[in-house]
């Protein structure tokens, strides 16, 4: 077995996060398990950079903000989820905030209400800003 790395939402950390002591099978701790979770995962998911570059999505956010992935990579979070940025930067991402109920743009789509819950994604290169969407 290996350490498994842990990832810390926490906005104010200075630090990069340490290896976690929980251990799991190296089967456990590759990209495939990670891209499995996310495409189960109900809500659409958008991982940005500081500068509110999306990284990645999962497949229901490719459904709701499609019309694929590659479409929404590479793009700038306020173009899909105007005003998300500014107020993504006033949240700690604790569960127990409630959420945000903006609109989602998507190219050529009509305009959908949306509920978001954000979290803060400590990493070696930064900090991230994950963004769940829910219609």
């Amino acid at each position: 077995m290996e350490t498994a790395r842990a990832i810390v939402a926490d906005p104010g950390r200075a630090s990069p996060p340490q290896p976690s002591p929980v251990r799991a099978p190296a089967l456990l701790s590759g990209s495939d398990l990670v891209w499995s979770l996310l495409d189960r995962v109900p809500d659409a998911v958008l991982l940005c950079d500081r500068d509110g570059e999306v990284l990645l999505v999962n497949d229901v956010a490719a459904d709701l903000l499609g019309p694929s992935d590659d479409d929404l990579v590479g793009r700038d979070l306020d173009e899909l989820v105007p005003g998300l940025e500014a107020a993504a930067a006033g949240r700690t991402g604790h569960p127990s905030e409630p959420p945000l109920h903006l609109e989602a743009h998507a190219p050529a789509r009509p305009i959908v209400p949306v509920e978001v819950r954000v979290a803060w994604i400590s990493t070696d290169e930064g900090k991230l800003l994950a963004a769940f969407l829910r219609r």
